[in-house]
């Protein structure tokens, strides 16, 4: 799976094979279309690019009668995204289950002496996804209700019973992520470098772009997680760490 895996990154790396994967994001395109999309190119240069991505499992082709017919095939991106991505989200969903009973007890830890509430980080975290889909897609943000417990200028407290329950909070998280997440799929890699339609406050140069945003967003859950790890070891718990790069 690693030799395969690897395929794909070399197949990602060079522009001219993910502008025709951009343009196989459109609908199936016979060979002959790729090649005249590429006028800058020689027809065995395309050639080439379309070899290599259907060495790594990108593309599909078929056989219409006398035409080759190429369609893209997503799946190795997607082990890609789960071999190095969706297993840091499922250990972080772990660590905030493990919580939860602690959280519920109110046994959490102390604002001011071990950190901000996992409650808080949780919610947080679903409510800045919120501002970031309605940034980058438009419309409401779906968690704008939550402001005054969880937006950026809030203000953390050690008492779980001024937030919503654990189950409803972890539920609405998981749905913003997945709406970014399709949101992003929906991207090409031109529209990654496009302006953003308006920025937060103080923060424009991290969000000019479509590309900028979702990074952002990416690391703005890295730079809480620390605090869930506080939040872990504050209750007698080990915080376990994720060791190795095998999938």
């Amino acid at each position: 799976m690693p030799g395969d895996l690897d395929a794909v990154w070399k197949a990602l790396s060079d522009p001219t094979r993910r502008a025709i994967l951009d343009l196989l994001r459109q609908g199936p395109r016979a060979t002959t279309d790729i090649v005249e999309a590429f006028p800058h190119l020689t027809r065995f240069g395309v050639m080439k690019h379309i070899d290599v991505l259907r060495n790594a499992g990108l593309i599909n082709t078929r056989e219409e009668g006398r035409q080759r017919v190429n369609s893209l095939n997503a799946v190795p991106i997607r082990r890609i995204y789960e071999r190095g991505v969706s297993r840091y989200e499922d250990l972080w969903a772990d660590n905030l289950l493990r919580l939860r009973e602690d959280v519920q007890a109110g046994r959490g830890p102390k604002h001011g002496l071990q950190g901000c509430h996992p409650l808080w980080v949780l919610g947080h975290l679903a409510f800045v996804e919120g501002l970031a889909y309605e940034m980058l897609a438009g419309g409401e943000n779906p968690a704008a209700e939550w402001a005054s417990l969880f937006a950026p200028d809030s203000i953390p407290t050690d008492e779980a019973a001024k937030y919503p329950p654990i189950e409803k909070v972890r539920a609405r998280y998981l749905h913003l992520r997945e709406m970014n997440l399709q949101f992003l799929d929906s991207l090409s890699e031109t529209d990654l470098d496009k302006p953003t339609p308006w920025q937060p406050k103080g923060v424009e140069e991290h969000f000019a772009t479509y590309g900028k945003a979702l990074l952002t967003l990416a690391l703005h859950q890295m730079a809480h997680r620390g605090q869930i790890t506080d939040a872990i070891r504050s209750v007698g718990r080990a915080a376990p760490i994720l060791v190795g790069s095998a999938a």
